[in-house]
């Protein structure tokens, strides 16, 4: 019994007996008389026979009493104190990697990716911070627009918003579904997926959700697919059937009586025509233009100017867009970029050929009848839809790449960026673009070639050389010209001056620019810089060249924050002597002061072209809704100034138009005094 502890204290009969009864491990007992107590929790006795307890160790803690031995922290926890007797977990953006930790470790200092962060309780930072998510390689990546996720997100886990779209649930780009994005629902709360068409509403599929179901049409009132009933579909198509029938019947039954009254205000429907007409390019070429602008990620125009030329886009005589024809194909089939090109190429062609055969066969029957110009008839209507046809022909090549990714491997799709429905790698966009590339040559390149084939073969007569003609006199002799009278596209050319005959072949280049070869330019940078720049050339062309015979239509007044004093110019110019040249018996107005000339009493050099101006000032506009400059508020406000500033164009095409037949009275009226007047001085 003379034996001592490992403590130093002698071993009792007490102590002997709880080794011998293998009491002693996890238990102590100071002396004899003390029963063998066990170790509190936090502490430990490895030894039997001991005299006292081992503290656990910081990193370590033991929640038993009676313990041999401490449990070292798992990852995740950490103890920073002796006796512990349990672990605490690492608080969020911290964290243990091994066993044992006394302290956590932060997430930012110890990681170069300031965007990682952990969980509470976390062994490593495997989680990104709020706004931020994590890929397929580990990185945090800043959660695109169109997409959300509260916390811990990844690739896979990432919610779409409404009007976005994802191809994959390993896709990290999120496409804004644009003109369809009514049909993108998001993912919502009861979608199992977060792909593909698992985000698109009712009746609509494929990439973007960009096509329809049977029974459903895309509608651009909702910019999704609505059922193909009368009220959805039909009802703006029939209401212009009806009122198309109900004027040609209106014009069969008073054809006379139509003509007569034609005939008495000729003059006056003419400059609202050619009036008309100015307006309706510019109007065309600002809905095509903002269709452009939207389809390369362009802002959308806020309202009230907005909603404006959505009540206008009638003006861009869109008819594919306008008649539903995904309402007429058979069931299981799709109307597609390919369908709506052959109808729009195919349709005006099989009209000039069925012209040519009536022509044909009238000139059989009739022989030394009246000569139908078909051919120029036909170009007179392109007028009209050219830029349609021409933009829908260019929208043809333009493809875009997307992000079709599948589990590990990618699958970038390329996609025909007007319907993303075709595969720009298959045979049938290959044929498509051939054709697409034949229809440059007939449309784009081919109109506006035929035009100058036909007012060549009459500049003798649109622009008599030689002879003391004034350039009022040689407009007022090819009015009444009946050569020039019996092939309509001689028209194009009564509106503009007689040295600018060929004007309106620049003028239907210039729409053409701005309408189809801008679709050239895949990035919204350049195209908003390549439109400036067009506009603002053609803006400086127009001004240097003053080629409209119309004063009117070369010195637009003041509308579009351009200030030009319309009555001192009107008044300057009627009272403005005429230059009378010396031995001949009649007034002569002076040809190279166009100022002077009695069919433009309202020119004035220093004018401005507002129209065009205008153009350019949409194309700022948009420009600075791109840019950020300007937004809420400040856009509304712009956006109405631009409204008023159309609507102020409109009613002075009218206003104007009395007032220019008035002076052009009173312009008669003097020439005639002055004529007789110069007269009787010659006699004498």
């Amino acid at each position: 019994y003379n034996r001592i502890n490992r403590i130093g204290v002698p071993l009792t009969s007490h102590h002997i007996l709880c080794t011998l009864l293998r009491l002693g491990a996890g238990t102590y007992s100071l002396t004899a008389r003390d029963e063998c107590t066990n170790c509190s929790q936090g502490e430990f006795s490895e030894a039997s026979g001991s005299a006292s307890c081992t503290t656990c160790a910081s990193g370590y803690y033991q929640v038993k009493e009676g313990s041999t031995s401490c449990d070292a922290c798992e990852p995740g926890k950490y103890s920073d104190d002796t006796g512990a007797k349990s672990c605490s977990f690492c608080p969020v953006a911290t964290f243990a990697s091994r066993n044992g930790s006394r302290a956590c470790a932060s997430c930012r200092a110890t990681f170069e990716n300031d965007h990682l962060t952990a969980e509470v309780g976390s062994s490593t930072c495997d989680i990104c911070i709020d706004g931020f998510y994590m890929n397929e390689h580990g990185s945090c990546k800043e959660i695109p627009t169109g997409a959300y996720q509260d916390w811990h997100a990844t690739t896979e886990t990432l919610r779409i918003s409404p009007g976005y779209y994802r191809f994959s649930m390993m896709s990290e780009i999120i496409y804004a579904c644009g003109t369809t994005q009514g049909n993108c629902r998001g993912s919502g709360d009861g979608n199992i997926s977060s792909e593909g068409d698992y985000l698109c509403a009712r009746g609509s599929f494929g990439p973007l959700c960009s096509q329809c179901d049977s029974g459903y049409f895309l509608s651009e009132h909702s910019q999704g697919c609505a059922l193909c009933e009368l009220g959805n579909a039909w009802l703006g198509p029939l209401i212009a059937f009806i009122f198309l029938t109900t004027a040609a019947v209106v014009f069969v039954k008073f054809q006379h009586q139509l003509t007569d009254w034609y005939s008495r205000h000729q003059d006056k429907l003419e400059m609202y025509g050619q009036r008309g007409t100015v307006m309706f390019v510019t109007m065309q070429i600002m809905l095509i233009l903002d269709g452009t602008h939207e389809s390369v990620g362009g802002s959308k125009v806020p309202s009230p100017f907005g909603s404006f030329l959505d009540i206008m886009g009638f003006m861009a005589f869109d008819v594919v867009k306008f008649v539903p024809f995904e309402c007429m194909v058979s069931e299981g089939q799709q109307f597609d970029h390919l369908d709506a090109l052959l109808v729009q190429t195919l349709a005006p062609l099989m009209l000039l050929a069925g012209g040519q055969v009536f022509a044909w066969v009238q000139r059989r029957r009739k022989i030394g009848g009246k000569k139908h110009y078909v051919l120029s008839s036909w170009l007179t209507l392109m007028f009209l839809v050219l830029p349609v046809i021409s933009r829908s022909v260019f929208e043809s090549f333009r493809c875009l790449e997307f992000d079709g990714r599948l589990g590990s491997r990618t699958h970038d799709v390329a996609l025909l960026a007007s319907d993303i429905s075709i595969d720009c790698t298959t045979p049938k966009y290959w044929s498509m673009r051939v054709y697409a590339a034949v229809m440059i040559l007939v449309y784009p390149l081919g109109c506006p070639l035929l035009l100058f084939i036909v007012l060549f073969r009459h500049r003798g007569r649109l622009n008599p050389q030689g002879g003391d003609w004034t350039e009022a006199e040689i407009m007022q002799e090819r009015l009444e010209d009946p050569v020039l009278a019996e092939e309509p596209a001689n028209g194009f050319a009564y509106i503009y001056r007689p040295r600018f005959w060929w004007f309106e072949i620049y003028n239907m280049s210039r729409r053409l620019i701005l309408t189809s070869v801008v679709l050239a330019f895949r990035d919204l940078n350049q195209t908003v810089v390549f439109v400036l720049f067009v506009g603002i050339i053609t803006l400086v062309i127009e001004q240097e060249c003053k080629a409209y015979a119309d004063a009117f239509l070369s010195a637009f007044t003041a509308v579009c924050c351009w200030q030009v004093h319309e009555h001192t110019v009107i008044s300057n110019a009627l009272l403005r002597p005429p230059h009378h040249h010396p031995g001949h018996s009649r007034v002569v107005y002076n040809n190279s002061d166009p100022r002077t000339s009695p069919r433009a009493l309202l020119y004035d050099d220093r004018d401005p072209y507002p129209l065009h101006a205008k153009v350019l000032l949409f194309i700022l506009f948009l420009l600075l809704l791109d840019g950020g400059f300007s937004s809420g508020k400040q856009a509304i406000a712009m956006s109405s100034a631009l409204l008023l500033a159309n609507l102020g164009i409109m009613a002075t095409i009218f206003a104007e138009t009395k007032v220019t037949e008035k002076l052009r009275k009173v312009s008669s009226a003097t020439r005639f005094s002055r004529f007789s007047r110069a007269t009787t001085t010659s006699s004498g």
